[in-house]
């Protein structure tokens, strides 16, 4: 089992030595950092760090935005706490679409965030599982209140839906290529 680190200038030096036995990464809300240094830093550091907690850390859509491209091609982020930032829709829809191609992420907390149009989050979460079905069986998203698991509400309609159609994997596969 991997280490905690809740001192981020301690996992930035460890990461940077490439100390694989580092796999989780707290970032206080006393503490001070440079949010472009941290998310650089765990994306240079590819499949290794599991657990990640940025609650409280007053995160912004810009600070999280080349995040959320490197969470799509990761294969061993567990758990991404984001909740109570200054996170807006435009970060919600980044984060759908990286979870397109993301199915290791098991725990995802974003409440807390700004109010937001959820039926259009909604929508861009259940295109995501609809285009990436196959997730862990103990999944669980936690998009706008702490204690409702919006995974399992989104995966029902998902399934409701009916599988996928070829003429929409077209469309699918097309705006991917666009993107």
């Amino acid at each position: 089992m991997g280490e905690t680190v809740a001192v981020w200038s301690e996992a930035v030096k460890r990461i940077k030595r490439r100390d694989f036995t580092l796999k989780t990464v707290i970032v206080s809300t006393f503490e001070r950092v440079d949010e472009n240094e941290v998310f650089d830093c765990l994306m240079n550091c590819p499949n290794q760090i599991t657990y990640v907690s940025f609650r409280l850390a007053d995160l912004t859509d810009d600070a999280v935005a080349g995040f959320f491209q490197h969470l799509a091609t990761n294969s061993t982020m567990k758990y991404l706490d984001l909740s109570n930032n200054q996170l807006t829709e435009s970060a919600y829809l980044a984060l759908a679409a990286a979870l397109r191609t993301n199915t290791s992420l098991r725990e995802l907390f974003l409440y807390g965030n700004y109010a937001m149009d959820r039926t259009r989050i909604d929508t861009a979460f259940l295109e995501t599982l609809r285009f990436s079905p196959v997730r862990p069986a103990e999944t669980k998203w936690w998009l706008y209140e702490i204690f409702t698991d919006d995974y399992n509400r989104i995966e029902n309609s998902t399934l409701a839906l009916g599988p996928v159609s070829m003429l929409e994997q077209l469309r699918e596969a097309d705006r991917t290529r666009k993107h």
